[in-house]
This record gives structure tokens, sequence and C-alpha cells, in this order.
């Protein structure tokens, strides 16, 4: 199979020779030589064969990228690799290079946004509005383009253990560069590659964790020598995702100074890009203890899909049997009952959790809690149960299922008032 893949090279090179070698190209010409190329007979097996053999492998400069990744064919444009994951999700990108990519094992879901440009905060920061277009389910022997700059924007969500996938891409194209990464709900950025950067951060990371003296004053200094907006987001994270008395204050320095350089809509970006990259990372980790494929395809959708509606669509589209509802609420309890998800599902809060998932009218709600606990303890308790409804609404974990709440849209009106 690998002699295969090194013919379809041969005939992607000769036909963007062919037609002059414009980038533009490239991504159908891709496409169309994956799809005519029989590669169905490929397994993850053929690339560790040759991995592990004796034969020299050209290996990416990147070894972060991929786990592994596996280059198999390259001219002086464009490359072949195979890339592995297990417990992986790519952040929210565009590309600076473009492509097609061919799907060998494992399911994985695909997720396409667009971004739309409100303010540039700096070059390369922009706050603005990123929009989800698309969530698919996609199989071995799919296939997809792979467009650069603005019109590729996505992200890979990856079920399978591992999940392999061919790529054909150019190398990077300074027209498409710098690369752009994205936070929901509405930051573009481009993550500095400099050395000295990166190794300043290793030490910030480790000695937050730490709950370190030192790292105040080198958080300080730090900001203070770098005049790179990408930077102070991102410590603002780390700070916010770290809760610990340093930790709230290295949050705060970090917020002073977005505050400072660029105004409060970019603070207020900040704080709404790093509480949902909390929320995302508390997802992926969580997937990494499910290897059943229903649960770590319900926690993809989860993270990505902001309607409790088109989830339950979704759950109908992919799986047969109960009701997409009863499927959720059972999921949800099955994930609740093997880790922390922020709600205790005991008898009352399992109730509380099914009727506002179904977003069912408070008075069903109590007269079917009446049937369960009779007049007399519904009446007594009656503020308490409104109260825990209502802290149960707010549960960011399973925010797409109950943001569709009443007591969601009630507090969504209060607020607006």
């Amino acid at each position: 199979m690998i002699s295969q893949i090194i013919e379809l090279g041969d005939a992607i090179d000769w036909e963007w020779d062919k037609r002059g070698r414009r980038v533009e190209d490239f991504p159908s010409i891709c496409r169309s030589h994956l799809e005519n190329a029989d590669l169905s007979g490929l397994k993850a097996s053929d690339f560790l064969d040759l991995l592990f053999s004796n034969v020299d492998v050209e290996q990416d400069g990147n070894l972060n990228f991929g786990e592994p990744s596996l280059r198999i064919y390259q001219t002086e444009d464009f490359y072949i690799q195979a890339l592995f994951w297990f417990d992986s999700s790519t952040a929210i990108h565009a590309h600076s290079f473009a492509g097609a990519f061919y799907a060998v094992e494992g399911e994985r879901i695909c997720t396409t946004w667009s971004f739309q440009e409100h303010r540039w905060l700096a070059d390369p920061l922009c706050i603005g509005e990123l929009t989800r277009k698309k969530t698919e389910l996609l199989q071995p022997g799919e296939i997809r383009c792979i467009e650069p700059a603005s019109d590729g924007i996505h992200q890979i969500f990856h079920l399978g253990r591992p999940s392999v996938t061919l790529v054909v891409r150019t190398f990077r194209d300074k027209r498409f560069t710098p690369q752009l990464a994205y936070l929901p709900p509405g930051i573009a950025f481009f993550s500095s590659e400099d050395p000295v950067v990166e190794r300043r951060i290793q030490y910030l990371r480790g000695a937050l964790r730490a709950d370190h003296p030192s790292f105040l004053d080198y958080l300080q200094k730090f900001i203070d020598s770098f005049d790179e907006p990408a930077i102070e987001f991102m410590l603002y994270y780390f700070c916010l995702n770290q809760p610990s008395a340093i930790g709230e204050k290295g949050h705060r320095i970090a917020g002073d100074a977005i505050l400072r350089k660029y105004g409060p809509d970019a603070l207020s970006a900040a704080e709404a890009s790093a509480h949902e990259r909390i929320r995302s990372n508390h997802i992926i980790n969580v997937r990494a203890r499910f290897p059943e494929r229903h649960l770590r395809i319900f926690l993809a959708w989860l993270m990505l899909v902001e309607s409790r509606d088109e989830i339950l669509s979704l759950v109908s589209d992919y799986f047969e049997g109960d009701s997409p509802l009863d499927l959720v609420y059972d999921w949800s309890l099955e994930i609740a009952r093997r880790t922390d998800v922020g709600i205790e599902f005991d008898e009352v809060n399992s109730f509380l959790f099914r009727h506002l998932l179904a977003d069912a009218q408070t008075p069903e709600w109590r007269a079917e809690a009446i049937d369960e606990w009779g007049a007399e303890a519904i009446e007594a308790n009656w503020a308490d149960l409104l109260k825990q409804a209502d802290t149960i609404s707010r549960n960011r974990f399973f925010r797409p299922l109950l943001r569709a709440s009443r007591y969601e849209r009630k507090r969504e009106a209060e607020a607006a008032a």
C-alpha cells in the first residue's frame, strides 16, 4: 500500500504541474486523485510497519504534531503524511497551506466555522464573531479538501483510538500566513513560534501549577517585555484555569494589561474565551476516560454544538432505538456517574435535569413531582426545588442541553431589561 501512496503522489505532482502549480487548484486535484485511488485496503499497520522498520523514514520537524506523524512522499512543493491521534482534538484553526485528507481509520467529528472580524487589536489579534457552520461525523474512507486561510477554518474531534489520517498538503505559503487559531465566542490570534517565548511559558505554567512564589514576578516581567497581545490572552487563560491565590493575582495582572492596552471590549472577549476554553478542555479530558463510541460522540457534540435541538437532531440521525431525549438523558447520567460534571445526580437532581432537558412547563413538572413525592412534601420544599432547578440550569458542562430551558431564557430576558 505504501507504493500506492507514492504512485498517488506522482500522479498529483504530474497533474498539478500540467495546471501551472496554482495553489488554488491543489485541493481539488488532491481530492480527485484520492477519490480515484483505491485506498480502501489502507490500514494503520501499513504505516506502523514502516515506522518500526529499519527503513530511513523522514519525520516532520514538528514532533508535537501527531501521535506520531509520518512523512511518506515529498516534492519541492508538497508532501504526503500519515497522522495518528489518540485522544487529541485540534484547536479551531485555519491553514497556511492547501490540500486534502483521507480518513484511514477511526471516526472523527469535523466542524467548520466562519469568522466575522469586528476590531483588530493588534497584528495579529482580532476580536469578532466565530460562527459554527457545520458539524459532521466522518467515517473511514471519507475525503475532505483543505482550503487555505479563512476559507478553511475547522476543528477535528478525534474519536478513534487511534484515528489515522492521510494528508496531502503543500508547504506553508507566505500569502496565507500567519496561520490563525480561533477561540469561541470570538477571538482570532497567532500563537508565537518563538522558542524563547515557548520556554518562558513552559516555566510559568509549571510555576503556576506549583503555586510557586516566583510566578507573579516573572509573569509581570514577561508581559512588560513582550509587545505581543496573544501572549497576554494566553496568560489570562492560564491564570483563570488555575484557581489559587497566585492564579487569581496573575489573572488580575494579565487582565489589567489587556484592559490598559486594548480596552474593556477586549477584556470581555478574553474572559468569555477563557471560560469557554476551560469548559472545552474539561470535556476533552473527560473524553479520555470513556472508550465507548456513543459517549465519545456525545461529548464531542456537547463541546461543539450550542443548541439542544441540534444535538437531539444529530442523535436521531446517527443512533437508532430509544427517543433522542431518552438517549441524551441516559448518556448524561452515565457520564456523571463516572466523572465530575458539576451535578450530583441523586433522585431529585435526576428528576429536575430530565424536565429541564425536556424544557417542561413548571406546572407540568410540579404535577409530576407531586405524583412522585406527595403534595405535602412538594409544597414544603417548593422554593428549594425551584432554586435547585435554577442551579442545574446554569451547569456549564451540559450547557447546550440546558440553554433552551425557561430558566435560562428568563435570566437572559432579565439581563436584557
